[in-house]
């Protein structure tokens, strides 16, 4: 679809897939500490297999650097283990 209407693209790019699985991560213009947070993002985590879900992959990364679960329904809080959650929308307006 991309391709039929920039054929520019498939020729630089191949028959390789414009998306890709996975993630990128841009730290320009982005000072250190900014940098060194782990953020997870998700609808809401009302259910108990969600919460842990989401949890999950933080609390296997055994520093300490901040960790925060953004979340667009629900409350925010701080786990037993320090995992922030925040609401999305208090989260926008932290003055930082």
């Amino acid at each position: 679809m991309i391709y039929d209407k920039h054929a520019n693209l498939k020729y630089k790019y191949g028959n390789r897939h414009f998306w890709a699985e996975g993630y990128y991560v841009s730290t320009v213009g982005l000072n250190e500490a900014t940098v060194k947070k782990y953020i997870q993002v998700t609808e809401r985590m009302d259910e108990e297999s969600t919460y842990e879900r989401e949890l999950y992959p933080l609390r296997a990364v055994r520093d300490n650097h901040e960790k925060i679960v953004i979340q667009r329904y629900g409350a925010s809080g701080l786990t037993d283990d320090g995992i922030k959650i925040i609401n999305l929308c208090d989260f926008l307006l932290l003055e930082e």
